[in-house]
């Protein structure tokens, strides 16, 4: 046998794996007796010529392969789907075979020669030309990874009709998944990984993935800030961001999970959050819905409207505090009803905004500021009172319990602390009395 009889014969040999695949067709010889035949063409420096008949043959496979697909289309697409998966399978199952058996080529002739593709590339790239209806170019290095180095020159107007409608099978596919109904995610995750190899995930695939994200979200946001009250919607929020970052993670590449997640926060949380402060956080906080604010804020935050969160909690603060203030009929309580919005407003800052904690404690130092001085002098004279009655009362009954004093005169002293006016006789024996129990 002359070394060119080597290549002739080896594609003789290998013509069961070429198109139109027949499975009744036997191979006429192992893999090892193949393997030895390209090992042999190699060693006779027929590399090159071996190369060109390897190429021609696996472009032959290639378009036989999407013919066949085409004359299978159907108008559901996401049943055209798995007649997609089943083509790519048996284009990946084929080709990883045809590596096999040009091992040695792929490794003395195509790794050492400048702008030679390897056996795998070089079928992703006559894969995707014959896919997408571009022209190859003559075999250059790298992957097709990405479109840039795919070897095809594509423009977006040249994208054939299946791949226009696997975008369109996987994006019905993803909504119904949105709409709570099962979907193969196997398949899904094949497919978008098929893209990627192919160099047409972000132009073909993820920009129209997020445009319809995006109206599918704004869209959705509207009805659940129109239909569920304040910690409903927070709630659906959460669980939304939640099933995004699972479904990146699951089936769709990775460069995808942050701009996923922005696409949800912009369209679902950032949209409706100001109507969620204006609407429903004053009946949270009345409420003391510790898990719902603490997800107002863990929300807020990843759209940096902790600001706005922050400019509601004071305000908040300031009306809650000046309706006691102002309340001049109920000025025997005014201590005791202003030390219990403290601690309530204190325990959501610590417990629901302890993320942000500096900035809602100040918020609320400058709201109490802010309404224990709308009265002027009266704040001060009760306080006083406040505190002589709290000593009088231990005095009477012969005993004092420290702790219990103490923690009582730490909560006087922030409404001490915010009051303006302590020149006033009434703040001078204040301090006398919050000093003698401890002399």
């Amino acid at each position: 046998m002359t070394p060119f009889d080597s290549t002739t014969d080896a594609f003789q040999l290998l013509q069961p794996f070429r198109p139109p695949p027949d499975p009744q067709r036997a191979v006429a010889a192992s893999f090892e007796e193949l393997y030895r035949r390209v090992e042999d063409a190699c060693s006779h420096k027929l590399a090159d010529s071996l190369y060109q008949k390897l190429r021609a043959a696996m472009k032959a496979r290639a378009i036989a392969q999407l013919k066949a697909l085409r004359s299978r289309s159907c108008p559901d697409p996401i049943a055209f789907l798995s007649r997609v998966d089943e083509c790519w399978s048996d284009h990946c199952a084929s080709t990883l075979t045809t590596r096999s058996i040009f091992l040695y080529l792929d490794r003395a002739y195509c790794a050492k020669t400048p702008g030679v593709k390897g056996v795998w590339d070089l079928g992703l790239m006559l894969f995707r030309a014959s896919l997408v209806g571009g022209d190859e170019e003559g075999g250059g290095g790298g992957g097709v990874g990405n479109a840039s180095n795919s070897g095809v020159t594509v423009v977006e107007e040249d994208v054939g009709e299946i791949v226009r409608k696997t975008t369109r099978g996987l994006l019905a596919s993803i909504q119904r998944e949105r709409d709570g109904e099962a979907v193969d995610r196997a398949r899904i995750k094949r497919l978008t990984a098929a893209l990627v190899n192919l160099g047409l995930y972000a132009d073909h695939f993820e920009r129209a993935f997020l445009d319809h994200s995006a109206a599918y979200y704004r869209a959705e946001g509207t009805r659940a800030a129109q239909s569920s009250d304040a910690a409903g919607f927070l709630t659906h929020c959460e669980a939304r961001l939640a099933e995004e970052e699972e479904r990146a993670s699951t089936y769709l590449d990775a460069s995808t999970r942050r701009t996923l997640t922005r696409c949800v926060e912009q369209n679902l949380v950032e949209t409706h959050v100001i109507g969620v402060l204006d609407k429903g956080f004053d009946a949270l906080c009345a409420e003391n819905r510790i898990e719902d604010l603490r997800r107002l804020h863990a929300l807020c935050a990843r759209v940096d409207k902790v600001d706005k969160l922050r400019d509601a909690f004071a305000a908040r603060a300031k009306r809650v505090g000046a309706a006691i203030v102002q309340d001049e009929e109920n000025d025997k309580d005014m201590v005791q009803n202003l030390l219990d919005v403290k601690e309530s407003l204190e325990r959501i800052v610590s417990d629901a905004f302890g993320g942000s904690l500096e900035l809602f404690s100040n918020a609320l130092k400058e709201a109490f500021e802010s309404f224990v001085n709308s009265r002027r002098n009266r704040p001060a004279e009760l306080i006083a009172k406040y505190v002589d009655g709290k000593l009088r009362a231990g005095s009477k009954s012969g005993y004092v319990d420290e702790e219990e004093m103490e923690r009582t005169l730490d909560a006087v002293l922030t409404l001490f602390r915010c009051v303006l006016y302590k020149r006033f006789s009434p703040f001078a024996r204040f301090q006398h009395l919050i000093a003698s129990p401890f002399n």
